[in-house]
């Protein structure tokens, strides 16, 4: 939605886990039946350590079919 602030990053597999953030990953698979974002932990941890001196970001998601 343009416009829209605050958004939170986190660690999750599964759309279970997030209500309006962003899961970060490597790759889609599935996690008992349900699709997931797969390799979260290091991908969160290399992403927090890439983002630590900034305070802002512009995010641009682009989804293909």
């Amino acid at each position: 939605m343009p416009g829209h602030t605050a958004i939170l990053f986190h660690a999750g597999n599964t759309e279970a886990s997030t209500i309006a953030c962003v899961i970060l990953g490597q790759y889609a698979g599935i996690l008992r039946k349900d699709r997931a974002v797969m390799n979260r932990g290091h991908t969160f941890r290399a992403f927090m350590e890439y983002m630590k001196d900034e305070d802002k970001a512009v995010l641009e998601i682009n989804h293909y079919y």
